[in-house]
């Protein structure tokens, strides 16, 4: 089975909703702390990198836990402890 991220229809992708949505916080966030509009952009292209940074580790911790949990076979169970009766015999 293919991952999502690795999906070749980039267009067709969830992924660019994220690009707006980094490119208005580091704008805001870079306004906040400058007043000229240079160091507002200097600022706000090093935010950006910082963001989509944590977001590409955050993502490979998610891919590598993935993987690791689809590795692991699963073991059936002897029964449902729905339908087993009552401790002590009482039904």
């Amino acid at each position: 089975m293919r991952a999502v991220i690795f999906s070749l229809n980039w267009l067709d992708n969830d992924w660019w909703y994220a690009v707006p949505l980094v490119i208005a916080v580091s704008l805001v966030y870079a306004a906040t702390r400058h007043e000229q509009i240079v160091p507002i952009l200097r600022h706000a292209v090093r935010v950006a990198l910082w963001i989509v940074g944590f977001m590409a580790v955050v993502l490979l911790v998610l891919v590598i836990l993935s993987m690791q949990i689809a590795e692991k076979p699963v073991q059936p169970s002897s029964g449902n402890a729905l339908h087993q009766p009552p401790a002590g015999g009482q039904m």
